[in-house]
């Protein structure tokens, strides 16, 4: 069967994981020779991903000014991997059982119920984007060549605030916290 799930790639000459990603409906392989034909920078669109203008391969015609490093030191390594076929029980007694790992609400189920894949396919989904995001949060800021953290195709969206605190002694209480919506 195919091996699906999330992925991270690790950059040989620096030691560190620079990058997650989820990978649903093809396998790992499948997604890493995907990246590994972007990573040639051949149309537009690979020209705006920080992840291939940081490690572009060797061999891509674009030479982006300031890689990180190059795509061809790069290995993917897999993080949460199933085999759907496989794993039929684990996946379904235990990812997406209510109240097992996950407490899957009224209104979550509802809003993954309003997609086109089954409820089951959906949950499948989402648990991957959760996981990939625990691995997002893992790395590094400084090494993290990734733009977003890529559920928003999901229909999911995110805000940062931003939390300043004021150490003012003429301020009512310890610290002033103001929010602040980051973009």
């Amino acid at each position: 069967g195919k091996w699906e799930g999330v992925y991270l790639y690790y950059d040989n000459n620096t030691s560190t994981f620079i990058r997650s990603g989820k990978v649903s409906g093809r396998g790992f392989k499948e997604r890493h020779a995907e990246h590994l034909k972007s990573a040639l920078l051949e149309r537009s669109a690979d020209e705006e991903s920080g992840f291939y203008m940081s490690y572009p391969r060797k061999d891509a015609p674009v030479k982006p000014p300031h890689p990180k490093g190059y795509f061809d030191n790069l290995t993917q390594h897999v993080g949460f991997g199933i085999d759907r076929n496989e794993s039929r029980q684990l996946i379904d007694d235990k990812l997406l059982k209510d109240g097992d790992l996950l407490n899957w609400s009224a209104e979550v189920i509802q809003r993954l119920s309003n997609k086109a894949k089954s409820l089951r396919e959906m949950q499948i989904i989402a648990w991957s984007y959760l996981v990939e995001h625990v691995f997002d949060l893992c790395l590094s800021p400084d090494d993290n060549v990734s733009q977003s953290p890529g559920f928003e195709s999901f229909g999911m969206l995110f805000t940062t605030t931003k939390k300043t605190v004021s150490n003012n002694p003429h301020s009512e209480g310890t610290d002033n916290i103001n929010d602040e919506d980051v973009e």
